[in-house]
């Protein structure tokens, strides 16, 4: 039996390097299961498996797989590495407090992890996703502290500011997506500044909105937060009493971003309301 499950698990791994990760599973589950495998087989047998269910498409048990690993052998090499991957997919499928676990004890136990600034990262964006905005904010505000020249750092300054928005600290949020939208010119940076607009919304500060929800669409190629910015600036124009310039912003939005479904759904509602 012992044979058995050491092949099985080395013919596992074989399997995931040729991409049969499904296949690799149906290996691995009764190796995982068995209770007597010799301590170096289940050590890769449980490794593997993360991995597995990773590449088979089941984001939730590669979390627990992982985090099993990490409990089970807490001072081997590849620990930090498994609190990392525990916690990136518990975040996925929105577990956010496995995931702030996880990203919170790797940050205490191995400090030095070649990735450690990424665990910061997810860290404060895990706590965000799950509403703990306070929590983000000391989060983010850590990682840039700490790495601020790092590549990701755009993504900290854009979490910070989304931390504080939903905290109603909306000027101190909007010097944070500045920043963010100073550091790159992809998709972050696009809705870093339909967030500035957003947060004028919330103010109150319709006018102000306005130019910074269109600057989205004049700046940015993504269709996404262009067809929701204009969507917002229409609310805006109304609120200023600007309704023909409410209603271009809809129809453009049914004229230009056909693909998005949902944003056109509401597009098409805010003009039926207006009629």
């Amino acid at each position: 039996v012992r044979l058995a499950n050491a092949a099985r698990t080395e013919l596992a791994t074989m399997l995931v390097a040729d991409k049969k990760e499904a296949e690799a599973v149906e290996l691995l589950e009764p190796v995982i299961a068995a209770k007597e495998v010799e301590p170096k087989v289940r050590n890769l047998a449980l490794a593997t498996i993360g991995v597995a269910y990773k590449g088979a498409g089941k984001p939730d048990k590669a979390a627990e797989a992982f985090a099993a690993y990490a409990k089970a052998y807490p001072d081997e090499k590849f620990t930090g590495d498994a609190l990392l991957l525990a916690g990136e997919h518990a975040a996925n499928v929105g577990r956010y407090a496995d995931a702030q676990t996880a990203f919170a004890d790797c940050l205490k136990r191995f400090p030095d992890h070649p990735r450690i600034a990424l665990v910061q990262l997810k860290l404060g964006e895990a706590l965000a996703d799950g509403g703990k905005f306070a929590e983000a904010q000391v989060a983010h505000q850590t990682f840039l502290s700490k790495y601020p020249k790092d590549p990701l750092a755009f993504r900290a300054q854009f979490g910070l500011g989304w931390a504080m928005q939903n905290q109603k600290q909306f000027e101190p949020a909007r010097s944070a997506y500045k920043k963010a939208i100073e550091s790159t010119n992809g998709e972050t940076a696009a809705r870093s500044q339909f967030q500035i607009g957003e947060s004028y919304c919330e103010e109150g500060k319709f006018d102000q909105a306005i130019p910074a929800l269109l600057a989205v669409e004049d700046v940015y190629a993504y269709p996404k937060w262009s067809a929701r910015a204009l969507i917002e600036a229409g609310r805006a124009f109304e609120q200023t009493k600007q309704p023909d310039q409410a209603k271009r912003s809809y129809e453009t939005v049914l004229a230009k971003y056909k693909s998005l479904p949902d944003e056109c759904k509401v597009a098409e509602a805010k003009l039926k309301e207006m009629k």
